[in-house]
């Protein structure tokens, strides 16, 4: 019975110890300098442990932004504007010829200008090279222990910058001849826009009006001799045949041809944005690579520090700020 009793009172033993044990090893961290500097260095190395696990996800975020800033390019804009008679309503011969006219000003405009050496600036002005910076400022929390913290980050940041820079606007230029090519074509079509345009409008249009059975022009074409999916689903339906008379060979051929031309618009320019965002993302890549290894590093080295002893508090924070710094301003440093 007594044993029984002993061993039903036992669970009130930890209950009485642990909060002991709990309120010893605070005050031995209070009170005693070596635990409390054990304490002190468990908690630092946990926090670099903890930054250290967040880099993937950071860097991630950051490619998805660079990466971002080549999505409205003007071939994108390009392709987007001539895709728009593709899915766009049917319309009337007018609005059809005048939605033509347009697009390809449109066109011409975007590739006016050398735009690849623009977003070549654009992503030298999203570069982040600062291993020397963070090398002395941390050099500058650790005395001490300066020349293992320079030695371990500082890098040769101008040789690293033109590097990064280099290899982007490699990328970016290898499709400096398709931009040519498009700019051709779009010049092309601009000079040949007011032909097709007499071509679907001749003079006597204005005297069939009570023929017209729809609002579209597919079947007008379709009349003199010109197969083209593009223009038929924008086209309205005409009383069969009556095209013929006034359409000749020479006129359904260029039509035929004005039309392939402006099928084929958004097609180069899709090509042409789709080889220099693969180009382009490759370089990236080679620049956030070397950010994740040199904050990596840094973190790394921190800890070695704390583990040795020193008090890394404020190298941590320093950390911390300038991560954030960098991903709200962006910005390099030769």
């Amino acid at each position: 019975m007594c044993i029984a009793t002993i061993w039903s009172d036992l669970w009130v033993l930890p209950a009485i110890f642990v909060p002991l044990l709990t309120v010893g090893a605070l005050l031995a961290i209070k009170f005693d300098p070596t635990c409390a500097l054990a304490f002190r260095g468990w908690r630092q190395r946990r926090d670099l442990r903890r930054l250290k696990r967040k880099l993937p996800a950071q860097i991630a975020k950051e490619r998805k932004q660079l990466c971002a800033a080549w999505d409205a390019n003007p071939a994108s804009q390009c392709a987007a504007i001539f895709n728009a008679f593709k899915t766009g309503p049917p319309k009337n011969v007018e609005s059809l010829l005048n939605d033509i006219d347009s697009a390809i000003e449109l066109g011409c405009r975007l590739f006016d200008t050398d735009f690849l050496e623009r977003y070549g600036d654009r992503f030298e002005s999203l570069l982040v090279v600062r291993t020397a910076e963070i090398a002395k400022a941390l050099a500058g929390q650790q005395p001490t222990n300066a020349g293992f913290v320079i030695h371990k980050l500082a890098q040769n940041d101008d040789e690293l910058f033109h590097g990064f820079d280099n290899a982007i606007r490699e990328a970016l230029s290898e499709s400096r001849r398709d931009s040519a090519i498009i700019r051709a074509h779009l010049e092309q079509l601009r000079e040949n826009a007011a032909r097709f345009r007499r071509i679907l409008t001749p003079g006597f249009f204005s005297q069939i009006g009570s023929i017209i059975v729809g609002a579209l022009t597919g079947a007008a074409l379709g009349a003199i001799g010109i197969d083209s999916s593009f223009v038929i689903s924008k086209s309205a339906q005409f009383t069969g045949g009556k095209w013929a008379d006034w359409s000749g060979k020479a006129d359904r051929e260029f039509a035929e041809r004005f039309i392939e031309a402006v099928e084929e618009v958004p097609i180069v320019c899709e090509n042409m944005n789709a080889a220099v965002r693969r180009s382009l993302t490759a370089a990236l890549d080679g620049y956030l690579q070397h950010r994740l290894r040199h904050q990596s590093t840094t973190l790394d080295t921190l800890a070695d520090l704390s583990r040795a002893g020193w008090d890394v508090e404020s190298s941590i924070a320093y950390f911390q700020q300038w991560q954030t710094r960098t991903r709200r301003s962006g910005g390099h440093v030769r």
